[in-house]
């Protein structure tokens, strides 16, 4: 029996033990565990609110860029109220604040912008958290704007971890900076607005001369259909183009006027558009209503511009010849887009008042068939269904930009 007792003893004593070291484990494990959990919420919790404030600053950046390109006069720290609240809504209200630093302190700054402003310019990235990436040589002389952007949480410039805050750590801030370039759109479409006009007789319509002389246009439409009235007050004039050749331009042959026998309409397709391929789209003759325009009355449209007239598409060349086109099967060579509103039109069938007061029908340059044309205004426009142009693209962009983010 006493054998009996000590074997149960030494078990018991051998259950306890085991006991003990099993609570030492669990007590080692779980402090292990608990401090993975408070990193694991501390970074979580970093990693979002980081998330709110680049969402604020692309944001920001973005709706910038856009005022830049469509209006140059509002491209200024007037705007930067605003794009301060736009980045605090997407950036949570209680997070998103411009990061106002020494080099910005308003958070926002500008390069090679070809317009007058107050806002300072961008510095080169220092490699620093706080800044946008480098930037790329392809953007070397491309407008863009950078916002930077901080937490804000009561009134105060300072993020404390969760749990971190309970050893005595103050915190910091959550930076974040983005960048966005307004871009020159190259011709890449594929669908279009079915009636074209020739390069030079653009720069004739808006008076372009160079980068630092680039014409006369109007301002774009905003808010409902039409687009103007008491808020936004109409063009006090109309341009019109002129759908054939016009003898009184000063354009060389090819470069001036559609081709023989075309009246600027292109083959269409359903829905009154044209299709582009591969930079060339087909001219149809004659000067009859084509299509139904309805649907293009009192809006902005890319209208296209050709700077070459072939009889079949050719690669483009300081020798191609542009001169031997005519009115049947003539392939019109797109160069690039023009923002244009659409304010009415006379073609042989059709005749639409314009939008514009007093809602008079158009008066086209010259008579007979040759009196044709749209009427309307250049305005600029941002055309974002549109590739920014290749680097080294001569192209004036005709009122036309691309806004898209850049780093």
């Amino acid at each position: 029996m006493f054998t009996a007792q000590l074997r149960a003893l030494r078990g018991g004593r051998r259950e306890e033990s085991g006991a003990i070291a099993m609570i030492l484990v669990l007590l080692l494990t779980t402090g292990v565990l608990m401090g993975v959990a408070a990193l694991s919420i501390d970074v979580g919790s970093l990693y979002a609110q980081r998330r709110q404030v680049q969402n604020g600053a692309d944001a920001a950046a973005l709706a910038l860029a856009q005022t830049c390109a469509r209006d140059a006069a509002r491209c200024n720290s007037s705007m930067v109220p605003s794009m301060a609240s736009l980045a605090g809504l997407n950036g949570q209200a209680t997070l998103g604040d411009v990061s106002a630093t020494a080099p910005y302190p308003q958070g926002i700054c500008v390069q090679n912008l070809r317009t007058t402003t107050d806002l300072p310019t961008c510095t080169a990235p220092t490699g620093a958290l706080v800044d946008c990436p480098g930037v790329p040589t392809a953007m070397a002389t491309v407008p863009y704007l950078e916002v930077h952007m901080q937490t804000l949480i009561s009134g105060g410039h300072i993020l404390p971890p969760i749990v971190a805050q309970s050893l005595g750590y103050g915190g910091g801030n959550v930076v974040a900076c983005a960048r966005a370039a307004i871009a020159v759109p190259g011709a890449g479409r594929t669908t279009t607005f079915p009636l074209t006009m020739s390069y030079c007789d653009w720069k004739n319509a808006v008076g372009w001369l160079s980068a630092d002389q680039p014409g006369t246009f109007q301002a774009a439409p905003k808010g409902p259909w039409p687009g103007y009235g008491a808020s936004n007050p109409w063009p006090t004039a109309e341009t019109t183009v002129n759908t054939a050749k016009d003898d009184t331009d000063t354009c060389p042959t090819w470069n001036g006027h559609t081709a023989p026998g075309g009246f600027s309409w292109l083959q269409t397709t359903t829905g009154c558009s044209a299709n582009v391929t591969g930079g060339w789209v087909i001219g149809v003759p004659g000067n009859n209503y084509l299509c139904d325009l309805t649907a293009y009355y009192g809006k902005l449209v890319a209208l296209p511009i050709f700077d070459c007239l072939s009889l079949a598409p050719v690669t483009i060349t300081p020798t191609t010849d542009c001169t031997s086109a005519h009115g049947t099967a003539t392939n019109y060579h797109i160069v690039g887009y023009a923002p244009f509103y659409v304010s009415g039109w006379r073609f042989s069938g059709s005749t639409q008042n314009s939008v514009r007061p007093p809602n008079q029908a158009p008066s086209c340059p010259g008579t007979g068939n040759s009196g044709r044309c749209l009427s309307g205004w250049f305005t600029h426009a941002v055309l974002n269904d549109l590739p920014p142009a290749d680097p080294g693209d001569t192209t004036p962009g005709f009122g036309g930009y691309v806004v898209l983010p850049a780093g």
